[in-house]
C-alpha cells in the first residue's frame, strides 16, 4: 500500500478527483481543476508513466510509515495490538528501535510541513473556484496555472529534497545504503508515478480536450 499520495480534491459538479503534477512529477495539487474550472468533463492531461526517484520513494515511505504509526496508537488507544503494524518496516530492515526513531521523527516532520504546503494550495484552489464559479452546463475555459502554485511545488519538492537529506545524513552510510537498497528494491516496485503536461496556450488546451474527449468515447 504504497499508493498513500497528497491528494487534493477537485470541487467539480461530479466531486472527481485526479492527481496532476506541478513539477512534472507527482506533487498532486490539481491544477486542472484551474486551467480548466470546475468542470464536470473528462480532465485534459496526458499521463506517462516514469520511474519514481529515489527522493520520491522516501516521501511515499515517509508518509506510509507516519500512517502506520498513527494508525497503531489508533488500536492500542483502542485495547489492541497495534506493534506489527508500527514495527513492520522496522523489521524488514533490521534495524533497532533508536535506528528507527529517525525515520519516525521524520516521517512525523515531513508529513506536517507537506500538510501545511497542500492547504496553502487548496486556499488558492477554493479562492480560485469562488472568483470563477462554473454553472452546470457550462463548458470549461482554459486558465493558466498561477505562479503561486507552481511556488508551492517548488517548495513541495524542496521540503522532499531536505528532509531525504537530513535523514541520510543522520543515519549515516551504511544505513542509508540499507535504506537506498530496500526502497529501490521492495517499494518501487509498489509505486506507479505518472508524469502530466499541462497545457500553456489555449489552443494547445484545446486539443488536449478533443483528445480526451474521443478517448472517451472510444472506451464507452
Amino acid at each position: 500500500m504504497f499508493s498513500h499520495l497528497i491528494l487534493l480534491l477537485i470541487r467539480n459538479t461530479s466531486r472527481r478527483a485526479c492527481a496532476l503534477g506541478l513539477s512534472g512529477i507527482v506533487f498532486c495539487l490539481l491544477a486542472a481543476s484551474l486551467i480548466w474550472g470546475q468542470s464536470a468533463g473528462p480532465v485534459p492531461a496526458s499521463a506517462q508513466k516514469v520511474p519514481a526517484s529515489l527522493p520520491h520513494l522516501y516521501w511515499h515511505f515517509l508518509l506510509y510509515q507516519n500512517h502506520l504509526d498513527q494508525a497503531a496508537a489508533q488500536r492500542e488507544a483502542n485495547g489492541k495490538d497495534g506493534a506489527w503494524l508500527r514495527d513492520h518496516f522496522q523489521k524488514k530492515l533490521g534495524f533497532t528501535d533508536a535506528q528507527f526513531a529517525v525515520i519516525r521523527s521524520t516521517a512525523r516532520r515531513l508529513d506536517g510541513e507537506l500538510k501545511a504546503v497542500d492547504a496553502q494550495a487548496m486556499a488558492i484552489i477554493n479562492a480560485d473556484h469562488a472568483a470563477n464559479p462554473l454553472s452546470p452546463g457550462t463548458l470549461p475555459m482554459w486558465r493558466a496555472v498561477p505562479p503561486e502554485l507552481k511556488a508551492l511545488s517548488q517548495q513541495h519538492e524542496a521540503l522532499i529534497l531536505s528532509e531525504v537529506a537530513g535523514l541520510k545524513g543522520t543515519l549515516g552510510t551504511d544505513l542509508a545504503a540499507r535504506l537506498d537498497t530496500f526502497l529501490q528494491t521492495e517499494v518501487a516496485r509498489n509505486v506507479t508515478v505518472q508524469k502530466f503536461h499541462h497545457p500553456s496556450t489555449p489552443e494547445e488546451a484545446r486539443q488536449s480536450l478533443l483528445q480526451a474527449l474521443q478517448k472517451k468515447e472510444v472506451h464507452q
